[in-house]
């Protein structure tokens, strides 16, 4: 198991039993079938259309009625999700701790490994200890400190939350149904450049 980490952020399981949801996503509770209208408009009252939402729409409209309008989840959670929400919890910790004590790497390795502490099956919290003691030692030099091509990485911000409007490439008008958000794993700066970083984990060899 590796995690890929990417320098811009960016499958549906079959049926599957499904449970009533007791609160929906905020502003996910519109279902895309209607064509969107275009204008100049006030976004803070549209309604959130996240990448998670387009990926299960795309891979599913029924799948995406039942999860984001009807308020549905499934009761079972496949294993590649609860393992890739475990190592995104460790790595979450990772950057806060990279962000608030930038000069303590020993800090980040032990944050993290603290917010695996719960896991209660012992195969995946060995495995996603692994995962997360790679990582550290991928991303550190010798002397502990956070580099990239040999220059100090600074951490600005952690899962941070962005909207945007929902542009139609052919024409260049804003959506008046739905606009963009989502979260950035970790916004950097690196030689005076911003940057974003995107984790993604995988069963394949990334070497």
């Amino acid at each position: 198991m590796a995690v890929r980490r990417e320098g811009v952020a960016s499958a549906s399981e079959g049926p599957a039993p499904w449970s009533r949801r007791t609160e929906a996503r905020a502003g996910e509770t519109a279902e895309p079938t209607t064509p969107p209208k275009e204008g100049n408009v006030s976004h803070h009252h549209l309604p959130l259309l996240t990448t998670s939402a387009t990926k299960v729409f795309r891979a599913c409209p029924r799948r995406y009625r039942y999860e984001y309008v009807d308020g549905y989840r499934s009761a079972l959670t496949p294993e590649t999700l609860a393992f890739g929400t475990l190592g995104h919890r460790g790595l979450e910790a990772w950057w806060i701790a990279a962000r608030d004590y930038p000069d303590d790497s020993t800090c980040w390795l032990e944050a993290a490994v603290a917010a695996l502490a719960q896991e209660q099956d012992p195969f995946r919290s060995a495995r996603a200890h692994a995962l997360i003691i790679g990582y550290h030692y991928r991303w550190i030099d010798a002397d502990g400190a956070h580099l990239h091509k040999g220059h100090r990485v600074e951490v600005l911000a952690v899962e941070a939350e962005f909207r945007a409007p929902l542009v139609n490439p052919a024409t260049g008008g804003e959506s008046r149904t739905f606009q963009r958000a989502g979260k950035i794993d970790a916004l950097v700066r690196v030689a005076g450049q911003c940057y974003t970083v995107e984790h993604k984990t995988s069963a394949e060899d990334i070497t």
